[in-house]
C-alpha cells in the first residue's frame, strides 16, 4: 500500500517549512522502530566476484579518476567484489552503481553540451547570459525561497551575463527523497543549458535540503576525468547555507528518542529518513540499497566526492547557534568527539570552531562572524572511527572547503531562515517575512562572492 504522507505546510508556513520536523516527531506517539533488513545473501553475491554485475562496476572503477582511488578503504567497488567485502562496503558499492546507471540516461545530452563547448573553443556559442547561477530552495520550500540572493546577484553583475535559476523541479515534491529531488534538479539544470548554448560557466547554490539536492546532481552532472567541468561547463562554485550534510540524526536543536523516528516518512516521507540516516528498505532505482544510508554515501563514496571536487570552490555557511532545524553541527559538517550536536547544546562546539577560524566582523557589524579555510587534500587510509558522522565529516573536509560561521543574536531559535532572507510561501509566511530579513546581508556578501569570480 502506498505511503500517505501528512500536510506539513499547514503546521510549518508561519515559521518555516522545516519546523514541523521536531515540532510533529514530538508530539506523536509512535510503534518501536521498524527492524532494519540486513543485506540478504543474495544481494551479496551480486556484488561478489564475477558477479552479475561486474561489467557495470568495471565501467565504474575506470570512470574514477586515479587521484580518487585513494579514497578511504570501502567506497570503491573493487573492495566490494572481494571475498572479505563487508555489508557496509556492499551498499556504497551498490549506491555507486546505480549512480552510474542514473548518470548514463544523462551522457547523451551531458556530453552533446559538453562537445558544443569543446567545439566553441569555450567561447559563448550566441549572445545570451554567459554564467549560469542555480539557486535550489529545501524541503517544502518554494521557487521565491531565494529570491532576495537572485536579485543580489543581478544588482552585482555589471556585465549583465549572469543569469539566476530559482530551480523549481522540486516545488511540492520534496519528500520522495534526496535521490529523487536530485535527479529532477539535474534534469532541470541540464535543460536550461541545452535552451541557453551561450551559458559557459556555472555556479550551484543550495539552501538547507537544497544542498543535498545539489550535491546529487553535481554527480549526475561531472564528467569523469574533466577537472573544474560541469557537463562541459566550468564549475565555478559549490555552495551550501544551513545544509544538514551529516544528517539530523545527532544533529536535532533537543534529543529526540529514537522511538519517534518512525513518525518521520509519516510527515516527510522517504526525505525523512534520508536525513534521520535511515536505510533504504529496499526496491528498485536509486533508492535501492542495504545497511548504509544514503548521506553517509554521498558523504565518502569517491564517485559523489569527484563531483564535490570539481568546483574550484566550495563554501558552506553555518549558523554558529539558534538553527532550530539544522544545527551547526551538520551544517558546517565539524564534529569534536565528545561534544554534542543538539543545536541547544552545540554552543561548546561552535565556540571550538569560532576558536580555529579568522574572525571576519572584529566590528560586530554584520552576522558573519568567522571563516574556516580548509585546503583539498588526497584521503588518507581512514582511522578507526566509530562514528559515522565523524567519518562523513572527515571525508568531506578533504575536498577543500571555506567554512563560514554565522550568527544571530535573540532569544528564539529563528535563524535557519534568516541566514536566507527567505522569501517566497505567499499568504502564510507574510505576517513573519519581517523577521528574516536580518539575513540579507549575508546574502548581499554571498552575491558579491559569486560575482567576484566573474567579473
Amino acid at each position: 500500500m502506498p505511503q500517505r504522507h501528512l500536510p506539513s505546510r499547514v503546521v510549518a508556513g508561519c515559521l518555516s517549512p522545516l519546523v514541523s520536523t521536531h515540532l510533529l516527531l514530538a508530539a506523536l506517539i509512535v510503534a518501536p522502530t521498524v527492524a532494519l533488513r540486513a543485506p540478504s545473501p543474495a544481494l551479496k553475491s551480486r556484488f561478489s566476484r564475477g558477479g552479475a554485475v561486474s561489467s557495470v562496476v568495471g565501467h565504474f572503477t575506470n570512470l574514477v579518476p586515479a587521484r580518487f582511488r585513494q579514497a578511504p578503504r570501502g567506497v570503491l567497488c573493487a573492495r566490494a567484489m572481494s571475498s572479505t567485502a563487508t555489508s557496509s562496503e556492499v551498499d556504497i558499492c551498490q549506491f555507486e552503481t546505480e549512480m552510474v546507471r542514473s548518470r548514463t540516461e544523462l551522457a547523451t545530452r551531458v556530453l552533446a553540451v559538453a562537445n558544443d563547448v569543446r567545439r566553441n573553443g569555450g567561447a559563448p556559442a550566441a549572445p545570451g547570459p554567459e554564467r549560469l547561477v542555480v539557486l535550489a530552495h529545501g524541503l517544502s520550500g518554494t521557487q521565491d525561497d531565494l529570491a532576495y540572493l537572485s536579485r543580489a546577484v543581478l544588482q552585482r553583475d555589471r556585465s549583465s551575463r549572469i543569469l539566476p535559476l530559482l530551480a523549481r523541479s522540486n516545488v511540492d515534491k520534496t519528500k520522495d527523497g534526496v535521490s529523487s529531488g536530485g535527479w529532477r534538479l539535474a534534469n532541470e539544470i541540464l535543460s536550461l543549458v541545452e535552451a541557453n548554448p551561450s551559458i559557459r560557466s556555472i555556479s550551484l547554490v543550495g539552501n538547507s535540503l537544497g544542498g543535498l539536492y545539489v550535491r546529487y546532481a553535481v554527480a549526475l552532472l561531472s564528467l569523469p576525468g574533466a577537472p573544474w567541468k560541469m557537463c562541459g561547463l566550468d564549475a565555478a562554485d559549490l555552495i551550501t547555507t544551513a545544509c544538514p550534510h551529516l544528517g539530523v540524526k545527532d544533529f536535532t536543536f533537543v534529543p529526540i528518542p529514537s522511538m519517534l523516528y518512525a513518525a518521520a516518512p509519516l510527515i516527510f516521507g522517504r526525505t525523512g529518513d534520508d536525513l534521520l540516516l535511515k536505510p533504504p528498505a529496499g526496491g528498485a532505482g536509486p533508492q535501492r540499497g542495504g545497511r548504509t544510508p544514503l548521506l553517509e554515501a554521498m558523504a565518502i563514496s569517491p564517485l559523489f566526492l569527484q563531483g564535490v571536487r570539481t568546483f574550484k570552490r566550495r563554501r558552506a555557511y553555518a549558523n554558529l547557534e539558534g538553527d532550530f532545524l539544522v544545527p551547526f553541527g551538520t551544517a558546517a559538517f565539524h564534529v569534536v568527539p565528545n561534544r554534542p550536536g543538539w543545536g541547544l547544546l552545540e554552543g561548546s562546539l561552535s565556540n571550538a570552531f569560532v576558536q580555529n577560524a579568522s574572525p571576519l566582523n572584529r566590528a560586530g557589524s554584520s552576522p558573519i562572524e568567522c571563516e574556516m579555510v580548509l585546503p583539498p587534500r588526497d584521503f588518507p587510509a581512514p582511522p578507526v572511527i566509530d562514528s559515522a558522522a565523524a567519518r562523513m565529516a572527515a571525508s568531506l573536509d578533504a575536498c577543500g572547503w571555506s567554512k563560514i560561521g554565522v550568527r544571530f543574536r535573540g532569544p528564539f531559535p529563528l535563524s535557519h531562515n534568516k541566514m536566507v532572507a527567505l522569501e517566497g510561501g505567499g499568504l502564510f509566511r507574510d505576517p513573519v517575512r519581517w523577521i528574516w530579513v536580518e539575513g540579507r546581508g549575508v546574502m548581499d556578501s554571498l552575491a558579491e562572492y559569486i560575482v567576484s569570480d566573474y567579473v
